[in-house]
């Protein structure tokens, strides 16, 4: 049996990487109209492209293993399609050929010793929270809001008081919303605030890590109207697969050497992430060049 169960996930990772290098190898106008879903697999949810490992059910060859099984809902014909990792229970908005997803992930809401919904726990899945695209970011002023993994503090922010508007260019420079960066790798983090005592009243505090392209994009608010709206913001994910030693000669001449390379190799790049501290495992990062 494992026997069995080896070959079938040595199967399934050298399908993962042949549809990468299919992908990368094709034209530009076949390209647009290949799918990269495993043969009589879905294809789409709505218009959101579902390429492996991910996958809809039920037949299990459809996606790499568990925590990329999808689900595609809709409530009713008039109703937009919603897709969903199905075992993190996060809707998924887009996923991406160089190797990152992008999410709803929950607002968390503070006053008057009232917290919110947390950000997902991922701990143990194959996705963690991107520090290269996310920012913690809190809306108010007069508290010390902070973002942590585990039990260590990550980041901070603080903002001040002034007006009742708030642009992205505020959170930018710290008037009535604050933004900081977050370290890679995190797969928990939680949000809390402290209160400062120069504030004269309590004000409604939301707390959440965002896709910062978005939030430039697409906030724009006067007295917090649009937040208090929202459940949830995008949020990118980087998602890599589990890697045993014995499958890590399949993918040599997919292996970088170094993590430079030129834009116009056409070739898919794989590397191998060894264990963090949050993560025991061996992981495989693979992702296709730009276009």
């Amino acid at each position: 049996m494992h026997d069995k169960m080896q070959y079938d996930l040595l199967v399934h990772l050298v399908l993962f990487v042949l549809l990468l290098w299919s992908s990368s190898t094709t034209t530009a106008a076949s390209r647009a109209e290949t799918p990269m879903a495993k043969r009589n697999c879905p294809t789409h949810c709505g218009d959101i492209s579902i390429p492996y490992p991910f996958g809809i059910g039920p037949n299990k060859d459809c996606y790499f293993d568990e925590w990329f099984e999808m689900v595609c809902n809709q409530s009713s014909s008039s109703s937009p399609h919603k897709l969903y990792l199905r075992r993190a229970q996060l809707e998924v908005l887009n996923v991406y050929a160089n190797g990152t997803l992008r999410v709803n992930n929950p607002i968390a809401f503070f006053c008057n010793g009232y917290r919110g919904q947390q950000p997902a726990n991922l701990s143990g899945s194959p996705f963690v929270y991107s520090g290269r695209h996310n920012k913690f970011t809190a809306v108010s002023c007069g508290y010390l809001a902070s973002v942590s993994s585990e039990k260590n503090l990550v980041g901070g922010c603080r903002s001040i008081c002034e007006g009742t508007s708030i642009s992205p260019e505020d959170c930018e420079i710290g008037v009535n919303c604050c933004q900081t960066n977050i370290p890679p790798h995190l797969s928990v983090i939680s949000t809390d605030i402290e209160h400062d005592r120069r504030a004269r009243v309590c004000k409604n505090i939301y707390a959440f890590l965002v896709d910062q392209k978005w939030f430039r994009n697409n906030f724009i608010a006067s007295n917090f109207s649009v937040i208090k709206d929202l459940h949830s913001v995008p949020v990118v994910l980087h998602w890599s697969l589990g890697l045993d030693n014995t499958s890590v000669p399949l993918f040599q001449r997919f292996i970088g050497q170094n993590d430079s390379r030129a834009y116009d190799d056409p070739t898919p790049t794989c590397k191998i992430l060894n264990a963090t501290s949050t993560s025991t495992r061996q992981r495989l990062e693979c992702s296709c060049p730009s276009g």
